[in-house]
């Protein structure tokens, strides 16, 4: 279970704050004090979808980098805590691109075929980014989290 000091915690809002920036997503303000975490909580997809500019895929871009986001928050939590969890953000990403999947095809029948295949995929090739980006900026995410500590 997730810690209720801060430290955890700002680690774990730091890699979103850090991990959003570099994506080009808007993130909430940090809220220490709620551990369950949906997307909407951390991110403000609307307000992302302006750092897009291409208008056919900027709303499948947005939450594609939401969901990026949301899987870093996890991996830099363990990292910092490994017995810390942080699951819901796996929920959430994987909400995020089920969300992708009906922009691009609809709320009918044409989105089960893909949630069997797409979406584990794109899970592991969108963590493997994440993890890519916490090893590079962990020193960022560190600094951060210190300052959100702090707040």
């Amino acid at each position: 279970m997730l810690d209720r000091t801060p430290k955890p915690t700002a680690v774990h809002w730091a890699a979103f704050t850090v991990v959003a920036r570099a994506c080009g997503i808007v993130t909430r303000k940090p809220n220490l004090r709620k551990l369950r975490l949906a997307y909407g909580d951390v991110l403000d997809l609307v307000a992302s979808v302006r750092n897009f500019p291409d208008e056919d895929t900027d709303s499948v871009a947005v939450i594609e980098a939401g969901a990026k986001v949301m899987l870093a928050g996890n991996i830099a939590l363990n990292r910092h805590e490994p017995d810390a969890g942080g699951d819901r953000d796996l929920l959430a990403a994987k909400d995020l691109l089920y969300l992708g999947l009906r922009v691009r095809f609809g709320d009918g029948g044409a989105v089960k075929p893909h949630m069997r295949t797409y979406l584990p995929i794109r899970v592991r090739e969108l963590r493997a980014e994440a993890e890519t980006l916490v090893s590079a900026r962990w020193a960022e995410i560190e600094a951060e989290a210190a300052r959100i500590a702090r707040q």
